[in-house]
Order: structure tokens, then C-alpha cells, then sequence
């Protein structure tokens, strides 16, 4: 099952990928969106490193990786992305 998840995620991808999707809630607005496996793990990638760097460490991998995870969640799922992401 990772394996056919893994291979609706770019090359570039160094996350975890996950088996099952999940709903996830926009903190700020509170609506909820529903991801399948691979939307979650870039997600999640996305926001770690959105953690990251707010804790000031590894910038640029850290902005690389949040502007290549956008561009590819804007292009999978563009409703969800502005739920989420914009």
C-alpha cells in the first residue's frame, strides 16, 4: 500500500508517507478538508517543516521544501490547498 502512495508523491518527497488518509481541520478558519494518503504526507511535510523553521533551523531546506509542497498540493488539489495551505 506505501508503495502505490509513494509513487503519487514527487521524487523529491523525504517524508512519511502514510497508508490511510484523514480529515484535517485549518486551525484559523476550523473547516475541515479530507486527504487521502499521500495529500497527508506532504501535509504533514509541509507543516513540520513549517515547524522547523520557526524553530530557526535548517532555513532554506525548510523553505525549499514548504514552496515545492505547495506548488505540488495547488496542482493535486487545488480545494484543498486553499482550505489548508493559502
Amino acid at each position: 500500500m506505501k508503495d502505490k502512495v509513494k509513487e503519487q508523491l514527487p521524487e523529491w518527497f523525504d517524508g512519511q508517507i502514510y497508508e490511510l488518509g484523514d480529515e484535517v481541520r485549518n486551525p484559523y478558519s476550523g473547516e475541515t478538508v479530507l486527504l487521502n494518503a499521500a495529500e497527508l504526507s506532504m501535509y504533514d511535510l509541509i507543516k513540520g517543516a513549517e515547524m522547523v523553521l520557526h524553530m530557526g533551523v535548517a532555513a532554506d531546506h525548510c523553505v525549499d521544501v514548504i514552496n515545492k509542497g505547495k506548488d505540488w498540493f495547488l496542482s493535486e488539489n487545488p480545494k484543498a490547498y486553499m482550505a489548508l495551505l493559502d
